[in-house]
């Protein structure tokens, strides 16, 4: 059975940034946690998608099995970082009974493509998807219209951990060639430790878990490797064509014991931020499909249109995609302009959900 190696990274000569700095990326939001991680990472999903189907994204809320909990501290996270303070959140996280995990999880999208190092050399046409996100810091999106940065969106999920690790499977292709690649990454303090050779070092606090490229790097997990580990904590399987990306956050911080709660703040979330991608009105290549599982459990996720006070904002939003004979224009008299058309709709006000 094959287990993941820990790497930590070493402060450069030139300097890095602590894992301390990483995390204040995320500031303080006015969002809490799980909407803030959500709207990050669906974006994220939309930035990566084909343009020519629909995306499609998988939401999970579970308890792991004994042999799934077992298989992530033992297989996984076997290694567990030494001499950083925040081992000591990794070890409460795994030591307790019937350990929740969350999954953001999409299909049909490109998935963690490109080169694994950091280092290696871009020809500009490969997309740097994996190092972007697993390894640098504040890279910019270089997608059309793709929002922001890799940094805000993926402190989140780090954030949203109360031992600040995922767990991240991607099926993808690099070279031209399909590849499943599994990696686990922590996010901790900076610290001081005597290495095996007696040489005391500064660490940065961030650590992966994947296979050690001598003693300066670590590479995923790929191939049936990445696919049983994957299968052994009972994250989605996947064929070779169906790529896409699984980012399992453990033991998330949802602020409420109720389960079916906070799966009724997911769904809402997903609702209110992305309903003109989820209406009947939508076109394809932009359409979002979102499913919701509480412990393998398919929940409905109710369509905008059914969702008040939405369905007046769908429905405005299909007349407008019609063009409607409704649609006003809005006009600027200086310089005289068209800037528009608006649509509206009025109705009772239904029943909340």
């Amino acid at each position: 059975m094959s287990q993941l190696q820990l790497f930590s990274e070493p402060f450069a000569k030139t300097g890095n940034m602590a894992a301390e700095g990483f995390k204040r990326l995320l500031g303080r939001p006015t969002l809490e946690l799980l909407p803030t991680m959500l709207r990050e990472g669906i974006q994220n999903v939309l930035d990566a998608s084909d343009g020519i189907s629909a995306a499609t994204v998988l939401i999970r809320l579970r308890t792991l099995t004994p042999e799934q909990q077992h298989a992530l501290g033992t297989r996984l996270l076997a290694e567990r970082p030494r001499g950083d303070v925040t081992r000591a959140d990794i070890d409460a996280s795994l030591a307790k009974p019937g350990l929740r995990v969350l999954e953001l999880c999409d299909f049909g999208t490109e998935g963690l493509s490109g080169p694994t190092r950091a280092d290696a050399p871009h020809d500009g046409e490969e997309p740097l998807n994996f190092v972007n996100f697993l390894r640098n810091v504040g890279a910019a999106r270089d997608t059309h219209h793709g929002g922001g940065t890799y940094g805000y969106g993926k402190s989140s999920l780090y954030a949203m951990s109360s031992c600040s690790t995922i767990v991240v499977d991607s099926q993808t292709r690099s070279s031209d060639r399909d590849q499943r690649r599994l990696m686990a990454c922590h996010l901790g303090a900076a610290f001081d430790a005597t290495l095996d050779d007696g040489i005391r070092r500064r660490f940065t606090g961030r650590h992966w878990w994947g296979v050690l490229d001598g003693d300066s790097s670590v590479e995923p997990s790929v191939g049936d490797s990445a696919v049983e580990l994957s299968a052994a904590i009972g994250m989605p399987a996947r064929s070779d064509r169906q790529t896409g990306t699984s980012i399992l956050v453990i033991d998330p911080l949802l602020g409420r014991d109720d389960l079916r709660s906070s799966i009724d703040d997911i769904i809402e979330t997903v609702l209110w931020n992305f309903w003109p991608r989820m209406t009947a009105s939508t076109p394809t290549a932009k359409k979002l499909k979102v499913e919701v599982e509480l412990d393998g459990g398919k929940i409905a996720v109710p369509s905008p249109e059914d969702f008040p006070p939405l369905d007046l904002f769908s429905a405005a939003m299909a007349e407008h995609r019609t063009s409607s004979s409704d649609l006003r224009p809005i006009r600027c008299d200086r310089p005289k302009k068209l800037l528009g058309n608006i649509a509206t709709r009025q109705g009772l006000r239904a029943d909340r959900r």
